[in-house]
C-alpha cells in the first residue's frame, strides 16, 4: 500500500500485502484519487476502501481502490463512500467527480 498504511495495518494481515507499493509508479505518472498526501495525512482514514471479512476488524482497515486519471481532468470533488456501503462488498467505492476542458478531450 502507498504511504504509511503498511505500517498501520494490523500485524496478522501484514504477509497479505507488500511493503513497498506496485502503483508507485502510476502515482508518478498520474493524478489520483486518494492522492498521497491524503493516505498519510491526518484523516488518512477517509480513505479506506478495504473491509476484510476478520471479526478482529471492526472497519476500513486499508486502501485498496483507487482512480487514475488524466491531466486533462480537472478534479471537483473526491471522496470514498463510507454512509450506505459498508454492508454491501469489502471494497467501498471511490468517487470522483470531474470537470472536461472546454471543448473536449
Amino acid at each position: 500500500p502507498p504511504g504509511d498504511q503498511f505500517k498501520q495495518i494490523p500485524d496478522y494481515h501484514q504477509a497479505e500485502y507488500e511493503p513497498e507499493t506496485e502503483l508507485a509508479l502510476l502515482y508518478q505518472k498520474y493524478p489520483a484519487i486518494p492522492a498521497l498526501p491524503d493516505l498519510s495525512g491526518p484523516d488518512a482514514a477517509k480513505w479506506l476502501t478495504h473491509f476484510p471479512n476478520d471479526p478482529r476488524v471492526s472497519g476500513p482497515v486499508i486502501t485498496l481502490d483507487y482512480i487514475f486519471y488524466s491531466r486533462l481532468l480537472a478534479l471537483q470533488h473526491a471522496a470514498v463512500r463510507h454512509h450506505d456501503t459498508l454492508h454491501i462488498s469489502d471494497h467501498l467505492p471511490v468517487v470522483g467527480h470531474f470537470r472536461l476542458p472546454e471543448g473536449g478531450i
